[in-house]
This record gives C-alpha cells, sequence and structure tokens, in this order.
C-alpha cells in the first residue's frame, strides 16, 4: 500500500480475530481509513450471527473502526455450499464459503471506491493462511483491487491475539460458524448441536444458551456503557431439550399432550414407539405400567396457578420455567425429577396409549455477568 492515507476495506469474521487484526492493521497503517465489513453469511444459526455482529460491533467501537453489517444471506451460502455438506473442515466446502466472503467484500469495496481490501480470516490459526492470501490475490486482482496479506500470526502474533481477546473480555465463540461444523464438532464431544433448537414458544428463549448469551452480551455493552464494573465468568449449566412427544390412543388417533419440562425419554432409541397403559388413578395421578405419569390439564391448571384452555394453548405459551419445576416438585415430591409427565385433556383408568418421546438433558457452557457495583457486588445477572 503506496499511499497510507488510502482507505482498506476489512472483512470482519469474529471479534477475537478482528481485534488483534485491526490493531496491527492500524500500527502498519495509522493514516488509513478502515472500514469494517461483516458479511458471514455461513454463520449458523442466526442467533449465533447475531451475537458475533453484536461482539464485533463493540470491539469496533473500541477501536475506532467504523462498520458496516451486510444482509444474512444464508440462501446463497446453502445454495453454494450445497453437496458439500460432509466436507472435512479445511476442505471444499471451506473454500467456497472463502471465496464468497472475499468475492463479496471485493464487490463492495468497487462500490464503496476504496482500491484495497482484506480479511481477518488471515488472524485465525485454524485457517490455511498460504490458501487465503492467493485466494485473496486472485479475488483483487480481477476487482482490479489490491488485497493487503497482513500476517498477523507469525513471531508470537497468535498469542498476543489470545491477550488481547481476553484483557478486553471478548465473546469467544467454540466452533468456526456453519451448521455442519458445528454437528461435526458436537458429534466428536458426544452432544447434540443445541445451538440448532428452537422453542415453540418465544417465551422459553431465554431458557437456552444461545439466547441467554445474547442477553448477557447485550447487558454487558449496557453495563459498559453505564460505566458499571462487572465480572464476565463461566459457568455450567444443563438444559433440557424436548424434540419431540406424539401420543396416540387404542385407535391410533393422535392426541394432543405437553410435556412438562425435564421429562426423559422412555428408550434411548428416538423414534421407538412405548405402549403404555394407566394403571392406578391417585391424587389426580395416572401412574403407568412405565416410567411416565399422565395428569390433565385442570390439575395442571390447579398445581400451576394458570387459566390455560387447552393443551394447543399450554404448547405455545408454556408458564415459566420455575413454575413447571413447582408443578414438577408437587407431584414427585423431589426437586428436578426427570419421570415423564404428560398433560393431557382427560384420561382413565386401564386407558391404553402409544408413546413416542424424545429429550435430553445437556451440560453446556454459560457465560454470566457478576455486578461488581457497591451495592451490588453479589448479583449475578446471568440469568435473565
Amino acid at each position: 500500500m503506496q499511499n497510507s492515507n488510502e482507505s482498506i476495506l476489512v472483512h470482519i469474521c469474529c471479534s477475537v480475530d478482528s481485534h488483534h487484526f485491526l490493531t496491527e492493521l492500524r500500527a502498519l497503517y495509522p493514516n488509513a481509513r478502515l472500514v469494517g465489513y461483516f458479511y458471514n453469511p455461513n454463520i449458523h444459526p442466526y442467533e449465533e450471527y447475531q451475537l458475533r455482529l453484536l461482539d464485533v460491533a463493540r470491539s469496533c467501537a473500541m477501536l475506532g473502526v467504523e462498520l458496516i453489517d451486510e444482509s444474512y444471506d444464508v440462501t446463497t451460502w446453502l445454495c453454494a455450499t450445497e453437496g458439500q455438506e460432509d466436507a472435512p473442515e479445511k476442505g471444499e466446502r471451506c473454500g467456497i464459503c472463502f471465496s464468497m466472503r472475499l468475492g463479496k467484500s471485493a464487490q463492495k469495496a468497487k462500490e464503496l471506491g476504496i482500491a484495497h481490501i482484506t480479511t481477518t480470516l488471515l488472524t485465525s490459526p485454524l485457517k490455511p493462511q498460504a490458501e487465503l492470501f492467493a485466494l485473496g490475490e486472485a479475488i483483487a486482482s480481477d476487482s482490479g483491487l489490491c488485497f493487503v496479506a497482513l500476517d498477523c500470526r507469525s513471531n508470537g502474533g497468535t498469542q498476543k491475539q489470545q491477550n488481547r481477546a481476553k484483557q478486553d473480555r471478548l465473546y469467544r465463540q467454540n466452533y468456526c460458524g456453519c451448521f455442519y461444523a458445528l454437528q461435526s464438532q458436537r458429534e466428536r464431544a458426544g452432544k447434540n448441536p443445541s445451538e440448532m433448537f428452537c422453542p415453540i414458544a418465544q417465551s422459553r428463549y431465554l431458557e437456552y444458551p444461545i439466547h441467554q448469551r445474547i442477553a448477557t452480551y447485550t447487558r454487558r455493552i449496557e453495563l459498559e456503557r453505564e460505566k458499571i464494573p462487572y465480572h464476565l465468568y463461566k459457568k455450567q449449566q444443563s438444559f433440557y431439550y424436548p424434540f419431540f412427544t406424539r401420543l396416540t390412543d387404542s385407535k391410533q388417533n393422535l392426541l394432543p399432550c405437553y410435556t412438562l419440562t425435564h421429562s426423559l425419554s422412555l428408550s434411548r432409541q428416538p423414534l421407538r414407539k412405548q405402549k403404555i397403559q394407566i394403571c392406578m388413578l391417585h391424587n389426580d395421578i395416572g401412574y403407568t405400567d412405565k416410567q411416565a405419569m399422565f395428569i390433565t390439564l385442570s390439575t395442571f391448571n390447579a398445581l400451576c396457578h394458570t387459566r390455560y384452555a387447552s393443551i394447543a394453548q399450554l404448547l405455545f405459551a408454556p408458564p415459566p420455567l420455575s413454575r413447571e419445576i413447582a408443578v414438577r416438585r408437587a407431584i414427585e415430591d423431589i426437586d428436578y425429577g426427570l419421570s415423564l409427565i404428560l398433560v393431557v385433556q382427560e384420561f382413565a383408568l386401564h386407558q391404553s396409549f402409544t408413546l413416542s418421546h424424545y429429550a435430553l438433558l445437556q451440560e453446556e457452557t454459560i457465560e454470566s455477568l457478576l455486578l461488581l457495583g457497591a451495592q451490588d457486588s453479589h448479583k449475578d445477572s446471568g440469568n435473565f
């Protein structure tokens, strides 16, 4: 770059990479106008995209770098990588993804009249730097632009990157971005890709890790704006993920039902159908010959102090999790029991059903905020 006063459009992938990259780029070209460009349709799910963008915006604000947020064009990305679903990390799918994002960055630079482009992908030790150098040069040349090939990894650069990320308390994602990489990583760890799970009811969003993270990091920005000291720390928490429940009567009629929170599967085989029968009634609870119990909607309302008129209403607008836990406690007389408890409109002694139910508890790492103000020194604002 001959004229240090020129502008550079910097494609940004995430705050951990960009924070270090932009700092080093600013040191090399102190008079250049740096324009951040967040274009990452590969990031799944959309909530994770929002979270990374939130932290990138914070990082750019700290560094005084303007930021352009491109639209979330996930359909184009999925079409471009079709057929590469099972490709390994750093394989053909990643090459397509790099080309797509750098190509779009070149288009944006030409649109803005910026002659130089680069990408913070160069920072990540998990990305093929030589391939990115060559790809960036080729795409920039085809567009009549210049590619700034900055090596931020050598001479202790990666350690410096990690130190900066820790010092400025950046959001550190634990997977590259796309669903295929996430699924592969979770399978190796023996876990489900819970990031892709979304509850039916909007009221339950904050009971899942990704939505809690968004709330935590949004609150963190508010605390910084208000100059309230805080400590960001991680904790382990178990989350309940109900995937599906299908209940039919003896004539194979589908019955509306609601599974109480923390109701685990009767079988480890998700699609296995179980024959169950109510063999005893006691205190408005139907006990079956399996590890499952039934209660009516009216009983649920009485225990939960609610007025649901139908199972459908309960499904789409469930009560707070704490109140469901209280209902479970009243039924099982223990905290956080795991028996399968079904809420139905009505049932009878000796009635038979066919049930398919799959749910799991999975341990996740969650970020929380500890407020350090004089009046809030013991307040944890991690659960919203």
